[in-house]
């Protein structure tokens, strides 16, 4: 049977439409006068329910067929054409789903999460990241992927000695930190630290400087500490001079054994390499040390003995195991 008021096909022996809540009446039989007009309701009926977007009416909700809508409350009226189902109320209806609900779902889904993937690689740019950045975001078997591919800015190293921390070399590190006038030398070269004594012009060296290698490359001044006068080492020519010194003191004071351990052949293959003196060796004195053209050393010595005076020429030479007197002539 339709309701009289919206139209809607009820079952049978329904006393209220299932659509609009309208009382159900019969159709009116042949010959039977028409129904008056509806008694007006004692209570006013509620005000319709905000839209929740510009323009949009809820649907009215779906028939129930085959089932009987529970009879209304005492008071009950129905709403007037054009509002729309109640939306409240212990006997409201539920609402109609529309056919294009899901569809309209599925495309906000999709939307938010093209959003999210497009602010996320946008996030990334306006970070200045240097890397590649994949996101992928997977909902209701969508997936959508954003690669973001960005070019690492070109960078320069800031200005420093040949682009290093420290020096080229480990000469200029030294000179770097010498006092101005000063003049060093190179003391101990162990290829990983290498050691220098610096001083003033014609004086002894007072400062040892260590050096080092950085890691780029570069050498630097690692430390530094001050030099005792045991500290400095002799020279080459005051090292011969000194050979040839104890060798003499040895040979006066008769010990024999040890003026020989300072000599190599073909000195060493010589008796006078191991001599003794008998209380005869008075004195002796050091003329002169001349260096060689192949770095060796002439050390001129003028002896006193009970007999007269003797001049020799001890040539020292460097061995592993330091300067030694390898020949002795006279001069």
């Amino acid at each position: 049977m339709h309701c009289s008021n919206c139209g809607e096909i009820n079952p049978e022996g329904a006393e209220f439409c299932g659509s609009c809540g309208a009382r159900m009446t019969a159709a009116p039989s042949p010959g039977a006068p028409p129904p008056g007009p509806p008694t007006p309701a004692t209570t006013p009926p509620p005000p319709p329910p905000p839209p929740t977007a510009a323009g949009w009416v809820p649907a009215p909700p779906p028939a129930t067929y085959g089932q009987s809508s529970p009879p209304p409350p005492p008071g009950y009226a129905p709403p007037p054409p054009g509002y729309g189902p109640q939306t409240s109320g212990p006997s409201a209806p539920p609402p109609k789903s529309g056919g294009n609900t899901g569809l309209i779902i599925a495309l906000s889904v999709v939307g938010v999460v093209l959003l999210g993937a497009l602010a996320g690689g946008a996030f990334m740019l306006l970070r200045g990241d240097d890397t590649n950045v994949s996101t992928t975001t997977t909902f209701a078997q969508i997936e959508t992927t954003t690669t973001v591919t960005t070019v690492a800015a070109a960078t320069t190293a800031p200005p420093t000695t040949a682009g290093l921390s420290g020096y080229a070399s480990a000469e200029e590190a030294v000179k770097a930190e010498l006092p101005e006038g000063w003049v060093y030398r190179l003391a101990d070269d162990q290829g990983v630290q290498m050691e220098f004594w610096g001083g003033p012009p014609a004086s002894e060296f007072v400062t040892a400087y260590i050096v080092e290698p950085a890691p780029d490359g570069s050498w630097v001044v690692a430390d530094t500490y001050a030099l005792g006068a045991s500290d400095v080492p002799m020279s080459e020519a005051d090292e011969a001079q000194s050979v040839v010194e104890s060798f003499l003191v040895a040979v006066m004071e008769d010990r024999a054994d040890d003026a020989h351990a300072l000599t190599v052949e073909p000195f060493s293959l010589d008796a006078a390499s191991a001599s003794y003196s008998n209380g005869d060796f008075k004195k002796y004195t050091v003329d002169s040390v001349e260096k060689a053209s192949d770095g060796t050393y002439w050390v001129k010595v003028e002896e006193t003995w009970t007999y007269g005076r003797d001049r020799w020429r001890y040539h020292v030479v460097p061995t592993e195991a330091g300067w030694m007197i390898n020949d002795l002539r006279d001069w």
